[in-house]
């Protein structure tokens, strides 16, 4: 029995500190052991992992906390028809042609403007698209190694063509609820 318990110690362990494989990590996450995780702790992890080769490790944990605050947002506090369907955090649409991004698994539900929603495999994908996306061009990487708070998030976010229809004000306080809701420890 302590051999047993010992095993699941160090597998947490070694599971905490990201050296097991992502695929591995992913079985792991889908266990009965591991279902404590939060939806938001799964889009922050996944989030700060894709970030961490990118940023450093001070700001992929800022930018995922962060992305985590604005899935909230996206998604109306995880509850959207998109998220549920389509595993889809960040309302992600499809490129036009029914081009997918690199984390999409197929086309999901139709979207109000005539395209597609995205449809991801797990919300974790979801998470890690969100993250490429920070990163995919020079001005993008630019843009978000620049952030220091949540009010820098927002602007670069316009700046870079995130959002169109909504001041960035009124986005920022959209999301900086999500954020004082967070609850990852």
């Amino acid at each position: 029995m302590y051999a047993a318990i010992a095993i699941a110690l160090a597998v947490l362990v070694i599971y905490r500190h990201s050296i097991l494989p992502e695929v591995l990590c992913n079985w792991l996450d889908d266990t009965f052991f591991f279902r404590f995780y939060s939806v938001q702790k799964k889009i922050y992890k996944a989030a700060y992992y894709r970030l961490l080769p990118v940023f450093g490790a001070q700001q992929a944990a800022l930018l995922a906390y962060l992305l985590t605050a604005q899935s909230g947002n996206e998604s109306y506090g995880w509850t959207s028809r998109v998220y549920i369907t389509d595993n889809n955090a960040f309302g992600v649409k499809v490129k036009s042609g029914n081009i997918l991004r690199p984390y999409q698994s197929g086309i999901g539900l139709a979207a109000n403007d005539g395209g597609y929603y995205g449809h991801y495999t797990c919300i974790e994908n979801s998470a890690r698209d969100a993250a490429t996306w920070l990163f995919e061009t020079p001005t993008k990487l630019q843009a978000f190694a620049a952030v220091t708070d949540l009010q820098s998030y927002v602007q670069a976010l316009y700046d870079n063509d995130y959002f169109e229809g909504e001041t960035v004000a009124a986005y920022d306080a959209d999301v900086e609820h999500y954020y004082n809701l967070l609850n990852i420890a």
